[in-house]
């Protein structure tokens, strides 16, 4: 793999690589990528963060969603629409609806995209009619 043989990443080579196994369908390297760049002791930026959540996602992998919610938390990362976005995608494929719910409620921000992941959600669990 080409990655290897980079003798300097940084944040952009790690994001770029992650969301390309994504694409691949590849989650579970993209998790693995993850957990390697945080061994390598990068700095995780929000795009990062929506990336790996995407993974989780695709997964199911809730455990691991719960850890990156927690990580944005605890590090006072503002949650932006993106992030938000992606935090409610993760939670409704991951069958948490309502912890996809509370994080639509928290931001201070969203866009279309947020409000179409957040009606997806519910009615992937049966409550579309909230929606009205």
């Amino acid at each position: 793999m080409l990655f290897e043989g980079m003798l300097k990443r940084n944040v952009v080579t790690w994001c770029a690589i992650i969301s390309k196994c994504i694409q691949d369908g590849r989650s579970k390297d993209a998790l693995a990528l993850f957990s390697r760049m945080q061994t390598d002791g990068f700095e995780l930026n929000d795009m990062t963060l929506v990336s790996v959540l995407a993974a989780c996602a695709q997964l199911g992998a809730l455990e691991q969603g719960k850890w990156v919610h927690g990580y944005v938390r605890s590090n006072g990362i503002k949650i932006s629409v993106f992030l938000g976005t992606s935090l409610i995608d993760m939670y409704a494929k991951c069958g948490q609806v309502e912890l996809g719910l509370k994080v639509f409620e928290e931001m201070q921000e969203e866009n279309l995209l947020t409000y179409t992941m957040m009606i997806k959600g519910l009615a992937m669990h049966g409550r579309g009619f909230e929606v009205l």
